[in-house]
């Protein structure tokens, strides 16, 4: 093995200097860890989190002999924390490594020996020939030797690797195809020379020398791992990639982990409750230190102090008193908040999933959460990014019209045409449902004496293509025309219709049965389409004339620049491709060239030369291609429909009233993206529309920075490199201006630095939607990843966060769960803070009474499951279930979206300081009430109240004070919610009871008995919650009170208010009133 490329020769072991094996076994290894390993790794893990990390450090502090507090009591928390974490990675590890036993133990058949031999998939190495049946999984990557075709073919499932249902048809080369029994697989001298492992699905560089003569192989020769043989007896393979080198295992790596806005902002307050934890511990320290250093002769207060060490080293007892204090108030970070996010965030991905309003009955999909860290992201959007062709249109292609040699052939009117139409002021007729291309004139050539040039036109498109034809006898011609794209699909079942129909594809032949007549035509090479190439080509042998032609079809720009000449013919495709694009037509060019026989052969050793290269494949066969695809005779064009998706336009109207910018991005003409624009409400009449070419980049900028009124871009792909370097500072300011971007004849590599750049210079959250592999790398760009399950595959689903069926289902992607999720996990994030604050304040309040002494005042078992018992599931259900209005009013009124999600101080740390001043509010609340009630108390038996009895109706007050304020928070009361909030309440002085039997704790002996009867612990209870209820509501009715946009949104949707057309009317000109926004 070199350090470029592999060479594998067949049946031989492959070993290095020392004798071991030079490639990785076919073992594979999924689970992270082993017995040994899980402990000490996974406790590293879980250490890396920063409150984790705190919690330790407490819980080290603890094991000191002067702890204020049991060590058990910040130990048991961390524990379930830790515990619950662990147990979970540990079953799921558990459940990859039984997997990998069984992926592992799978049986396999290779050649040993001169026969076919079972044994196990990781028993295989590379250089092993492997032998594979019907339905049965492929073990490693392989080179596709033989099958029991004659004509070298095989058909495979590959859903196990990019989602596609449609079965791939792979072809071994010719000088394999008879090697199908042991003793001439033993015979033939085989050597593999090919990329290095990676892990691109798609490509695969290499040759195969057999018995001396070397040949190219490709993708269409290669067998992956995971795949299934289909339809095919049996196919021999030579395995070039084993184990963690196989495409399907270097896949399989993780995608870049999305942390939310949210859950990045969470650190630095989580920094902030630290520094203030020491603050205050210093402050305490101090006090305590110098009443410490005044009273220390004094033995009134002997006790205070913890042994004589402290008395003769005075830093050590200011040490210990810091410390003390750091312990007493630790729980100021709650040690709950990343498992509450986790739950909650897992209850809203489930819901997202099961929303019936987002189920596609066409395509029996339904939106699919695929992950749970982003989901209060989807509430923030402030770009949307989208392909067009699948994403904003179905992807159903229909061929409409075409012209050949200057003439148009074709009638009807398509949405996009009748759309234009109707903004020029013409009566037109709407289309008709189902048209099809129909041409009487046309139907005449075809019958006939059919010109030259129409004969090039339907030769050319049923050979020049990558359709696999799959025998169906329900079908018309007894066919299936399965394509990577519609477009191809489209073409071929048009000239099909014509009388050219595409029957058989050979190892160097392709069968079209014309007018009825079979014919086998030479197939010499095939240039195939590429992103970067934007064309196809064919080289054949004419069935009649024999002489070798190439036809070639691509994207306008490319063919029209590798003509001969400028000719009229040109000059009239030319504007027969701008008429073709105003009416929103997806066009192609087509051009051909007759060749001399010994220029063909010259160039088909040039081209096999090129194709056997491992290392610079593509550049040597990009240059080899240039040689031949030039100088080329223009035939015409053809005209494909790709209607719109239903429910667009109203979805991308809602999103720009959200206040979203919205782009699309696709490799279109640019007149065609423009109507296409106009039909989605993308671009409206009443908008600036500025175009930015290449040519003139610089005065285009100028004219739209000196634009009045709304503004929108039209910007050509080769002006992009441009704007997003030289210009990018001017551009983010005029795209921060526009609601409306349109991006046109842009390649995959670009949307994805598009993404990019805007994400990076505006700091905004970015969506990226799109349906092919092509919107993968802007999907895997953006904050958010949608990906729509297409018929192009599904790789964009694949490499989303999110998979949704149409682009209408976004809009409540959106606008519902992304508006919800966000103010629901702000407020679960702030009230965890909130109510950690109003418990642990106290703490300092108390410290104040005990001369900063660094005691506790709660029991050490109740100070460890106030989290656990009495305040996680109400924020829990808040966070899962509740909602402001109702799901139809989210969807009417989008401008909430605006009003909410877009609103930075909703994560700010001025309402994150407020939210903690509530808690040390409502901490006095719960320790003077309590005084008030409880201060001066004695018993009917003369008993006055112990420090426990007080602690213990601290403690009430404040579960019940945070279960009030939680309370507050919900608009949306169910069952669920008065179970959970009162019986959080009302659970504490049953749990009191039960420690009290239980004997757990020595401060809550007998309490139950003595001091729950008392009647002044009730009131101190009601006295509280009555306290803090009274500025709630009046809060509350303030807020509602205030004439602001959204509270009258919000009225209106839950009054059904019948005036909703002037609501609409006053909803358009938000802008006008952001004084009264919230």
């Amino acid at each position: 093995m070199s350090d470029e490329k592999r060479i594998v020769k067949a049946l031989k072991d492959h070993l290095n200097a020392k004798g071991k094996p030079l490639f990785v076994s076919n073992s594979i290894r999924t689970h992270k860890y082993t017995v040994l390993t899980f402990l000490p790794l996974n406790l590293y893990h879980q250490f890396s989190r920063l409150a984790n990390f705190y919690f330790l450090i407490i819980v080290l502090l603890l094991q000191f002999k002067w702890a204020p507090i049991s060590a058990n009591a910040a130990l048991f928390p961390l524990v379930i924390v830790i515990g619950i974490s662990a147990i979970r990675e540990a079953i799921e590890d558990f459940l990859r490594w039984r997997s990998d036993q069984r992926v592992n133990a799978t049986p396999a058949t290779k050649l040993v020996n001169g026969a076919f031999t079972e044994c196990r998939w990781d028993e295989i190495k590379v250089g092993d020939i492997i032998y594979l049946k019907k339905n049965e999984q492929i073990p490693a990557d392989a080179v596709f030797l033989s099958s029991n075709e004659s004509s070298g073919t095989a058909y495979v499932d590959t859903c196990n690797l990019d989602g596609e249902t449609n079965l791939k048809i792979k072809q071994a080369i010719k000088e394999t195809l008879q090697l199908t029994e042991p003793q001439a697989l033993i015979n033939a001298d085989m050597q593999v020379e090919c990329d290095l492992p990676n892990n691109n699905l798609y490509v695969f560089n290499g040759n195969i020398r057999v018995n001396g003569s070397q040949h190219p192989l490709d993708d269409a020769a290669l067998f992956l791992r995971g795949s299934i043989l289909r339809n095919t007896n049996f196919a021999i393979g030579l395995v070039v990639y084993t184990g963690h080198d196989s495409k399907i295992m270097k896949n399989s790596c993780d995608a870049r982990t999305k942390r939310s806005l949210l859950e990045r902002g969470l650190n630095w307050k989580l920094i902030s409750i630290f520094i203030t934890i020491l603050c205050l511990s210093l402050a305490a320290s101090i006090s305590g230190f110098i009443y410490e250093q005044k009273t220390i002769n004094e033995s009134m207060v002997w006790y205070f102090y913890r042994n004589k060490e402290n008395r003769r080293n005075p830093p050590y007892a200011f040490f210990i008193l810091f410390v003390s204090h750091i312990i007493v108030i630790n729980a100021m970070i709650p040690i709950s908040l990343y498992v509450t996010l986790e739950v909650v965030r897992v209850f809203q991905a489930m819901f997202v999933t099961m929303d019936s309003e987002m189920y596609d009955e066409e395509i029996g999909v339904g939106c699919s959460s695929r992950t749970t860290n982003i989901s209060d992201d989807l509430g923030q959007i402030e770009y949307i990014f989208s392909d067009k062709t699948g994403t904003l249109t179905r992807n159903v292609m229909d061929f409409m019209k075409c012209s050949i040699n200057g003439k148009i052939y074709g009638s009807g009117i398509t949405e996009v045409g009748y759309a234009a139409a109707k903004r020029q002021g013409l009566d037109v007729e709407p289309p008709k449902k189902n048209q099809k291309f129909y041409d009487e004139k046309f139907s005449q050539l075809l019958k006939s004496d059919t010109p030259e040039m129409v004969k090039h036109f339907l030769l050319l498109l049923s050979t020049c293509h990558s359709v696999i034809p799959e025998k169906d006898d329900t079908q018309p011609y007894g066919i299936i025309f399965q394509a990577p794209s519609p477009d191809e699909a489209a073409l071929v079942q048009a000239v099909a219709d014509m009388g050219y129909v595409f029957k058989e594809r050979g190892v160097d032949y392709i069968k079209v049965e014309i007018n009825g007549e079979e014919k086998k035509i030479e197939l010499l090479a095939n240039l195939e389409f590429t992103s970067a190439r934007k064309r196809s080509s064919v080289l054949i042998r004419h069935p009649d004339t024999k002489k070798c032609i190439i036809y070639m079809k691509g994207a306008d720009d490319t063919i029209l620049k590798r003509l001969k000449e400028e000719t009229d013919l040109e000059i009239q495709t030319r504007q027969h491709l701008v008429e073709f694009s105003n009416s929103g037509l997806r066009t192609l060019c087509l051009a051909y060239k007759e060749l001399d026989e010994k220029f063909v052969q010259d160039w088909l050793a040039r081209y096999k030369e090129a194709n056997c290269l491992v290392v610079g494949r593509d550049e040597a066969v990009s240059k080899v291609s240039e040689e031949i695809e030039k100088d080329m005779n223009l035939i015409g064009a053809t005209a494909i429909e790709d209607k719109l998706q239903e429910g667009v336009p109203d979805a991308i109207d809602s999103c720009l009233k959200a206040g979203i910018h919205c782009w699309m991005i696709t490799g279109d003409k640019m007149e065609t993206a423009i109507n296409i624009g106009f039909a989605c409400s993308l671009l409206s009449s009443d908008m600036v529309i500025v175009k930015i070419n290449e040519e003139t980049i610089g005065a285009d900028i100028d004219k739209a920075e000196a634009a009045v009124g709304d503004l929108a871009l039209v910007i050509h792909g080769a002006a992009i490199p441009d704007l997003l370097d030289k210009f990018v500072d001017r551009f983010i300011e005029l795209t921060k201006r526009c609601h409306s971007v349109i991006c046109c004849r842009v390649s995959p590599l670009q949307k994805a630095q598009i993404v990019s750049v805007m994400r990076q210079k505006t700091k905004a959250m970015a969506l990226a939607i799109g349906d092919g592999a092509n919107d993968v790398g802007m999907i895997l760009e953006a904050d958010v990843g949608v990906g729509i399950s297409g018929k192009e595959g599904r790789q964009a689903v694949l490499a989303s966060d999110y998979a949704i069926g149409k682009f209408r289902y976004l809009k409540r992607l959106l606008l519902v769960h992304g508006r919800m999720n966000l103010y629901r996990n702000i407020e679960c994030i702030f009230y965890s803070f909130y109510k950690n604050m109003a418990f642990t304040f106290n703490q300092m309040i108390f410290a104040c009474y005990s001369h900063f002494s660094g005691q506790t005042m709660y029991d050490g078992v109740l100070y460890t499951i106030f989290n656990v018992f009495f305040t996680s599931v109400p924020i829990v259900v808040y966070s899962a279930y509740d909602r402001d209005i109702s799901l139809e009013a989210m969807m009417e009124y989008p401008e909430l979206y605006k009003l909410d999600g877009k609103k930075k101080w909703l994560q700010s740390y001025p309402l994150f300081l407020l939210n903690l001043l509530y808690g040390v509010v409502h901490a006095f609340c719960a320790f003077y009430v309590t005084f008030l009630f409880c201060g001066n108390f004695v018993s009917h038996d003369g008993y006055q109240i112990t420090l426990a009895e007080y602690a213990v109706t601290v403690y009430q007050c404040v579960v019940a004070i945070v279960n009030i304020k939680i309370a507050s928070l919900f608009k949306y009361w169910n069952w669920m919610v008065w179970l959970f909030v009162w019986g959080s309440i009302l659970i504490y002085p049953l749990l009191v009871l039960l420690l009290d039997k239980m004997k757990i704790s020595r401060n809550l002996a007998g309490l139950s008995i003595r001091w729950l009867r008392e009647p002044v612990y009730w009131f101190s209870t009601i006295g509280a919650m009555i306290l803090v209820s009274i500025p709630i509501v009046l809060q509350i009715l303030i807020m509602d009170g205030r004439n602001s946009l959204r509270n009258r949104i919000i009225f209106a949707s839950r009054a059904k208010d019948q005036s909703k057309k002037v609501m609409s009317q006053e909803l358009s000109d938000v802008s006008k009133i952001n004084d009264h926004i919230l």
